[in-house]
């Protein structure tokens, strides 16, 4: 492929087609309105497929004082024409599809650093997708970026208008600044997609090298590959997973860091990726297993792994002379052996698709050697001619000290913690978003959700006892009975929840479609993190100091939609470890007493901002003459 270049132009006005119908702006053979603009696009030179579209635009409405971020990807549409006996009929094309990221105000409500951070942000929402769990063409990143050809990096630039080319240059200079841990994930994510894997030891050493000469501390590496981990998008399936894995290989080597936190790092990425399957399973969900990238992250994750229980041994066994802190990482680890073996072992066999894709994705238009996958087999297993892990059988993975692991670690399932991650999944929801019409794109915050449920976890004891590592029958019916302990019925229950989901969104009820007994039992701290940074706590702190607190600090919140509650009465509850509810928040409707959606930098808030409640004042009357907090957004 020839060097690509990047050529950005503005245009002082510029008229297109513009109609927005529920988030999606309207494709020009949809709409006859029109808008002027002030423009500047990027567009890559040459075309990655041929694209006459500029990848981003950034339009200025100056009569509405709006300025939009929008991007083009190009797709396999349809479009409509008259034949030879004045017949109208549809033929396929491939078309620019744009779509619209988010705006922002031109007006007093920002300040100029805070417009240029919001700007910053919805470009690079713009290039990364909007999601953390692609789900619409939205939420999903640029073709360009994710095979590694096209990147944006934000306002920190060299002195210079030229982009940056190869990862070398951003190497020399991409590193050197203050970044957060999402940054600096981003940045090392960009690196990975335009390395070739015969370069990632190259690349291992360097990054190393010169992060911790820019003043990375080494224990600051694993925080930023679990960020990366957390929101990266595996489909289009590319060489990445293979050059994620290839780098935690190549630091085992490093004398700076050494074995142990790599395996950390692995260990977590095992479990979280077996708790993402748990929940999201493919005989179910990703479109009935047909967009599979998680699973070849898995085998070469587990691959990786095995490797390492092979060399470090004693990073794995319990020895004596252990101290309990010790012994609890120890299981951790195997906790990681235990799941990922499952997983694999559970879905070999697995027909697939060709390669791992969705109905949407499989609209993109992507470069040789990338080809559309037939239809059919999106709709029916028996046309799918692949199957998942047989080139390797679960069973031939392990070495001998490798089966000693694994079936100390069936013999950790004792321990009701471990009992417990047999049957627990990761679910998301959208809260905000239960304001929202059929079929509009939803921009509100995404919490993701710590869940249990017995009847997989039971399902999962029947299955290790017929792989025979659970040889005696007495000891299955006694991990059972520990499974009716109250401890496993702690959270709140899907089956409360009407049996209702929202198409194109993730939702709390899509739980009841992998068991009909999940329960909810916490929030995970980055998504209640995401969810209060959006609205200013200060007025909370000023009525229940000691609450706001909590819900900025304590790792066992549950911030979850009340089941069968009006959003009038409470829009969403906070509890804690024991199930109190802490706090409920309603919403600060308008003067016409509608609720409103309001959107800054492609992300949705409710426009009136969140009433704080709390339960205890009320019982104990202090609220009675107290006004409920309402707590403004934040947008910047």
């Amino acid at each position: 492929m020839p060097q690509l270049s990047v050529r950005v132009d503005h245009q002082p006005t510029l008229q297109l087609p513009w109609e927005v119908f529920r988030g999606h702006l309207l494709d020009q053979s949809q709409t006859r309105s029109t808008r002027l603009f002030e423009a500047w696009s990027v567009q890559l030179e040459p075309a990655l497929m041929g694209e006459s579209d500029p990848l981003l635009c950034v339009l200025i409405d100056w009569e509405s004082k709006r300025l939009y971020v929008v991007r083009s990807i190009l797709v396999h549409g349809h479009e409509a024409y008259e034949d030879d006996d004045r017949t109208i009929k549809t033929r396929e094309v491939r078309k620019g599809q744009r779509e619209l990221v988010g705006s922002l105000p031109l007006d007093e409500s920002l300040d100029e650093a805070g417009f240029r951070r919001l700007l910053n942000v919805t470009l690079k929402r713009a290039v990364l997708g909007t999601s953390r769990l692609p789900i619409t063409s939205i939420e999903s990143p640029l073709p360009a970026f994710s095979l590694g050809k096209f990147a944006y990096l934000g306002e920190e630039t060299p002195e210079s208008d030229d982009a940056l080319t190869g990862s070398e240059a951003l190497l020399d200079w991409g590193l050197s600044v203050n970044l957060s841990t999402w940054e600096r994930a981003k940045r090392l994510e960009t690196l990975l997609r335009c390395t070739s894997v015969e370069g990632v030891s190259w690349l291992a050493v360097q990054f190393f090298d010169r992060t911790a000469a820019a003043g990375w501390r080494p224990d600051e590496l694993p925080k930023v590959i679990r960020s990366l981990f957390n929101g990266v998008a595996l489909s289009p399936m590319t060489g990445f997973s293979e050059n994620l894995v290839a780098l935690l290989c190549s630091w085992t080597r490093c004398d700076a860091l050494g074995p142990a936190p790599v395996i950390e790092l692995v260990g977590y990425l095992l479990r979280h990726l077996v708790r993402h399957l748990t929940a999201f399973n493919l005989e179910i969900f990703h479109h009935l297993g047909a967009n599979y990238p998680d699973a070849p992250l898995l085998d070469s994750l587990l691959g990786a792994y095995v490797r390492l229980i092979n060399a470090h041994p004693d990073e794995f066994a319990d020895r004596a002379g252990d101290d309990e802190s010790r012994q609890k990482l120890k299981r951790l680890r195997r906790r990681a052996l235990r799941q990922a073996w499952y997983v694999r072992r559970e879905y070999q066999g697995l027909p697939v698709p060709d390669e791992p894709s969705s109905p949407g994705e499989n609209l993109r238009v992507l470069p040789q050697p990338w080809q559309r996958i037939p239809e059919e087999q999106f709709l029916y297993r028996d046309e799918r001619s692949r199957e998942l892990f047989v080139d390797v059988a679960a069973e031939e993975l392990l070495s001998e000290f490798g089966w000693h692991l694994l079936r100390s670690s069936v013999r950790d399932l004792r321990d009701r913690v471990e009992l417990r991650e047999l049957g627990t999944g990761l679910f998301l929801d959208r809260p905000l978003g239960v304001f929202k019409r059929p079929a509009e794109i939803d921009r509100t915050v995404l919490l993701s959700y710590v869940t249990f449920s017995r009847t997989i976890a039971k399902e999962r004891l029947d299955r290790l006892s017929e792989w025979g590592l659970i040889p005696m029958d007495r000891e299955l019916e006694e991990l059972k009975v520990m499974l009716e302990d109250s401890y496993f019925e702690r959270g709140v229950s899907v089956a409360d929840y009407p049996n209702e989901s929202r198409p194109g969104v993730v939702c709390l009820e899509d739980a009841s479609k992998a068991a009909p007994d999940v329960r909810f039992l916490k929030t995970t701290r980055s998504s209640l993190d995401d969810f209060l940074g959006q609205y200013d706590l200060s007025a909370l702190d000023e009525v229940d100091h000691a609450i706001a607190e909590r819900l900025r600090t304590d790792d066992h919140i549950l911030l979850i939609r009340p089941p069968n509650a009006s959003p009038d009465v409470a829009l969403l509850r906070a509890y804690d470890r024991e199930g109190n509810c802490l706090m409920e928040f309603g919403v600060a409707r308008r003067a016409d007493g509608e609720v409103a959606l309001t959107e800054v930098a492609g992300i949705e808030y409710i426009e009136g901002g969140l009433v704080a409640r709390c339960p205890h004042r009320t019982a104990e009357g202090a609220s009675e003459a107290t006004p409920e907090p309402v707590l403004a957004v934040n947008f910047v």
